[in-house]
């Protein structure tokens, strides 16, 4: 029954049928399957690409984001397959990875022969920033390209590129009394030796904080374009932010406005 469950997710459909995931929630504290930016967040978003993007605009973003703004803002986006990655699975349940792969296959309709280039897409982001930079615009083409990245998606980066992008995460009670909440985070961290974290509402009773477990991880492109302790997206010089709505940063990669 649907109280008993792990998971739930809400879909919706693409004009040639297939599904798009709209919103996912667990009813774990780990993350489980997948962790994705909020509808709400991506409704935002796609309001406010669609209102300044030009005709010739593209987006590079997560799959399931980009498959949400073509859906909602009639947004032109790189990746418009499902592609179900990163899979997220608790430790216990590793060794039925493969089977839990085929249910995402066939929920997803994912027949295995996407041809884009969403792993030039994650290397770029785990690259360091000018190379990185490079990369993207590579990808882009001849398009004005932008780029929209989320808080989520440097777990989701961890996940898929492990070598080159280290990160993890902490939850902590949110009692209410910010001060000593952060005071707590602070106290963890400094103990932990993690230097650059960020810290994002989870659930009503706790707050998360994701953490990069190196500096090496600092120092990549991902990394700078979210608002760890260690970077401002406001000082990123390429490329350059054009806004933020919720946990979503959005980037021209043109450096000129849309």
């Amino acid at each position: 029954e649907a109280q008993d469950a792990l998971a739930t997710v809400d879909l919706g459909r693409a004009d040639d049928g297939t599904p798009v995931l709209l919103e996912w929630h667990s009813a774990l504290a780990e993350p489980l399957i997948t962790v994705t930016a909020p509808l709400a967040e991506v409704l935002a978003l796609a309001d406010a690409v669609a209102g300044h993007a030009g005709d010739d605009a593209s987006v590079l973003a997560w799959w399931d984001t980009s498959r949400r703004l073509a859906l909602f803002g009639g947004v032109d986006v790189r990746f418009r397959d499902n592609l179900a990655r990163p899979l997220l699975l608790p430790a216990a349940w590793e060794s039925r990875r493969s089977a839990a792969r085929t249910v995402e296959a066939k929920l997803w309709q994912i027949d295995g022969n996407q041809t884009d280039d969403f792993d030039v897409f994650l290397d770029a982001l785990a690259a360091p920033v000018t190379e990185g930079v490079a990369r993207l615009r590579a990808l882009a083409g001849d398009r004005h390209a932008y780029v929209a990245v989320h808080v989520t998606d440097a777990y989701r980066l961890g996940a898929e590129r492990p070598a080159r992008f280290g990160i993890g995460y902490k939850d902590f009670p949110n009692t209410g009394q910010l001060h000593g909440v952060v005071r707590g985070v602070k106290a963890w961290l400094r103990e932990q030796g993690y230097d650059a974290y960020l810290v994002v509402p989870h659930a009503d009773t706790a707050i998360r904080v994701y953490f990069l477990t190196d500096a090496a991880s600092a120092d990549t492109l991902l990394a700078r374009m979210l608002p760890f302790t260690t970077s401002n997206p406001l000082q990123l010089e390429e490329p350059r932010v054009v806004g933020n709505y919720g946990g979503f940063w959005v980037y021209d990669l043109d450096g000129a406005g849309g």
